[in-house]
């Protein structure tokens, strides 16, 4: 996109960048994640991506499929030849089972189904296919909507937050009224049953 730089250009930038901004918490947490990335270690990325917060958290979403393609890939190469528990590698994905299989037939792998594991991806059976298209992602639990407004604000500005507030709940004042006129209905029928 327009904002796209090379990684060597990112990586110059920081090394001509102060102390001060290279100490930082968000600049060490950006650069770890890169890192978990790059070495493809998907157990360290995702224990990441649940200690950042939401901004964080939808940044790092955009890399979901990409880390679980290149997870299945490395697998597919170095794994011993059999079955690999769905539920496990689901676990290690931080993602549904049925997100999970679907994503292990959309690169050509295998799944069978064991008496005693259940369902498995077999490994070192067929080759690891990169399809055209990309692998559709999908919102993802570990991305949970935050219902403060903190990082919001980011992205959109107070007055159109509080216009949204006023429409999508009613004034508390107007929710009193609401409960005030029902209990009156009720006690108005409960006297009319009694005579």
């Amino acid at each position: 996109g327009r904002y796209s730089v090379s990684t060597h250009e990112m990586l110059g930038d920081l090394r001509s960048a102060r102390n001060a901004i290279l100490n930082h918490a968000l600049v060490n947490f950006a650069l770890e994640c890169r890192s978990a990335y790059i070495d493809v270690n998907c157990a360290k990325f995702f224990k990441l991506v649940e200690k950042a917060n939401y901004v964080q958290k939808c940044v790092l979403h955009k890399y979901f499929v990409k880390i679980r393609s290149k997870t299945l890939e490395r697998f597919n190469q170095g794994m011993a030849r059999g079955p690999f528990r769905i539920k496990e590698l689901a676990r290690i994905f931080r993602a549904s089972e049925t997100e999970t299989e679907a994503l292990c037939l959309h690169h050509g792998l295998s799944i069978v189904l064991h008496q005693e594991d259940g369902k498995c991806v077999e490994f070192r059976t067929t080759t690891f296919s990169h399809p055209s298209e990309d692998f559709e992602t999908k919102k993802s639990p570990l991305v949970r909507t935050n219902t403060n407004h903190k990082y919001r604000q980011f992205i959109v500005r107070d007055d159109e937050i509080a216009s949204e507030d006023k429409v999508s709940a009613p004034p508390v004042g107007q929710q009193l009224l609401q409960q005030q006129q029902q209990q009156q209905q009720q006690m108005t029928t409960t006297r009319t049953t009694r005579r």
